[in-house]
């Protein structure tokens, strides 16, 4: 978009967000975002690089669940969409 940010500054945003999420006392976190967002933190918190982040999938109204270890994160789901009734699910 003309005028908009940049993917680099788009790929910082999400490491500011995973930074913060990093720093939460708690168990149990909820991030709600959009699909480009989700794609890039999910690549940003599991070490994925930049290159193929458009692939990660994230249907509509999707689930990621990632799980804080002694290394990082681990991605248990990406792109889930089984608590959906089938006909609202989506490969897209």
């Amino acid at each position: 978009m003309p005028g908009g940010e940049t993917f680099d500054d788009f790929w910082a945003r999400a490491e500011r967000v995973a930074k913060r999420l990093e720093e939460e006392p708690g168990e149990t976190v909820l991030a709600a975002a959009h699909k480009a967002m989700n794609r890039v933190l999910v690549a940003v918190m599991t070490g994925l690089p930049s290159k193929g982040v458009w692939q990660i999938p994230q249907p509509q109204a999707s689930c990621n669940v990632l799980v804080r270890t002694d290394g990082g994160w681990k991605a248990e789901l990406v792109g889930d969409v089984a608590h959906l009734p089938p006909e609202l699910r989506s490969s897209s």
